[in-house]
């Protein structure tokens, strides 16, 4: 398969007697049909065991001061891109909402104090931690060692749903690694 414009997506799907390759080419928007060589229509075989679903375990957390973090850093060769204003976000809320007593909303640093409820004397409290977070990077030099006029950039997102247990014994810290 050549002459693809930046595929970036591959569906394999029965089509009568052979395989039909649909390929998501990214750099024309669009969607095209490859032809598979009748040779190489029975070789291997379909797997479709359906959709797998996950899910995050419940992290243990100490009621009071949280300290949330989310460490990024840029793909070799970016940088964080702050030509146009900040160049990260950080969303936090909870459900529900009484879990979180202090440092909810949206703010652009990455890394925050939140205050977690705490729970009567013999209770625990349950919940799902909302954490959002982005960051643009874009290319910081070019294959001679400039500065790029017209960088590519990127805008790296990840948004977590962290069910939580708030116990004495729990972490007073919790760490979200944003890849870039």
């Amino acid at each position: 398969m050549t002459g693809l414009a930046e595929p970036s997506g591959v569906f394999v799907r029965e089509a009568g007697e052979g395989l039909e390759v649909l390929v998501v080419e990214s750099a024309a928007h669009r969607i095209t049909r490859v032809a598979l060589p009748a040779d190489l229509r029975d070789l291997g075989t379909t797997v479709d065991d359906g959709a797998h679903r996950t899910q995050r375990p419940v992290t243990d957390l100490a009621p009071g001061a949280l300290s949330l973090r989310v460490p990024f850093t840029p793909a070799p060769g970016q940088k964080l891109d702050d030509r146009f204003g900040p160049s990260t976000q950080l969303s936090v809320s909870a459900t529900p909402a009484s879990l979180l007593v202090g440092g909810d909303g949206t703010a652009v640093e990455l890394d925050r104090d939140l205050t977690l409820a705490t729970p009567a004397p013999g209770e625990t409290l349950e919940g799902v931690l909302h954490v959002s977070a982005r960051a643009a990077s874009c290319d910081a030099f070019g294959p001679d060692g400039e500065p790029v006029e017209f960088p590519a950039c990127n805008l790296a997102q990840q948004d977590w749903g962290v069910p939580v247990r708030i116990t004495p014994d729990g972490a007073a810290e919790l760490v979200l690694p944003l890849l870039g």
